[in-house]
């Protein structure tokens, strides 16, 4: 038996303009759309009709399954808690991101996040989630452990965006290597010889993510409206000569602001 439904009085979003009238549904598909208001269905009231909406870059997951320090939820509640708020703010298509390396004092580890990317796969197994969900992996290069915690997912099909975490100067935060000592020693109450360790990690994963990516098999098929990357990385700005010899003698002098930094755009799928 086919499924109709009609919604009337609504303000269609189109690839090139807005049209006032009805959209009518047939077994969940659009199956026309007609200019004007129609007797029959469910009125609108105005309201704006708009395609789902995809959502690349969330922390919102890892909230939900450790809501505070040292405690946890359990991850397929977390995913599915997740999943309703997503579905009711208009997005159909979503990239959960999971945090790929871990610093001493992070209160997540490694098989937290992993938990939580068996549970989504779990979730979509059992038809249990509203949007579509895959994974985008926060690389945290300076993290000691990144590369390690990485192969816990190069053979997942589930992930469709890596990005590499680099706060390091040349990569739009900092202006200089005195401004980055400067703001993470103190924040984080590093010696000296904490701060180079971290930066020590950060030259050695940044490269080696994207190459492990580049090495590894082809994504499978995908539709072109998903405008899903299958893997992408910041290009680093600073080369490895350069970061290697400034991070050898971090300043603990307070550094000078510069107003009117320019930051590159983000790239877009």
């Amino acid at each position: 038996m086919t499924a109709e439904t009609v919604l009337t009085n609504a303000r269609i979003v189109l690839p090139d303009k807005i049209v006032g009238g009805s959209l009518l549904l047939r077994d969940g598909l659009i199956a026309a759309i007609e200019p004007g208001a129609t007797r029959a269905g469910e009125d609108m009231g105005g309201d704006y009709v708009i395609p789902g909406l995809v959502e690349l870059h969330t922390d919102h997951l890892e909230g939900h399954y450790a809501p505070r320090p040292k405690v946890r939820w359990n991850p397929i509640a977390a995913v599915l808690a997740h999943d309703a708020q997503v579905a009711t703010a208009g997005i159909t298509t979503v990239l959960d991101a999971l945090r790929v390396g871990m610093d001493e004092d992070a209160d997540l580890k490694s098989d937290d996040v992993r938990k939580l990317a068996d549970a989504i796969e779990d979730s979509v197994r059992q038809d249990r989630l509203r949007a579509d969900h895959f994974i985008h992996l926060r690389c945290e290069v300076s993290a000691p452990d990144c590369l390690e915690a990485f192969a816990n997912f190069e053979t997942d099909d589930r992930v469709k965006l890596a990005s590499l975490m680099d706060h390091a100067p040349g990569q739009r935060q900092f202006v200089n290597l005195e401004t980055y000592a400067y703001y993470y020693q103190r924040k984080l109450k590093l010696t000296d010889r904490d701060f180079q360790k971290s930066a020590r990690s950060a030259w050695r994963n940044r490269p080696a993510i994207p190459a492990r990516t580049a090495s590894s098999s082809p994504p499978p098929a995908r539709s072109a409206a998903s405008c899903l990357p299958a893997m992408t990385m910041r290009r680093p700005a600073m080369s490895t000569r350069r970061l290697r010899r400034a991070c050898a003698s971090p300043s603990s002098r307070p550094p000078r602001r510069r107003q009117g930094l320019r930051r590159r755009p983000a790239l877009a799928c």
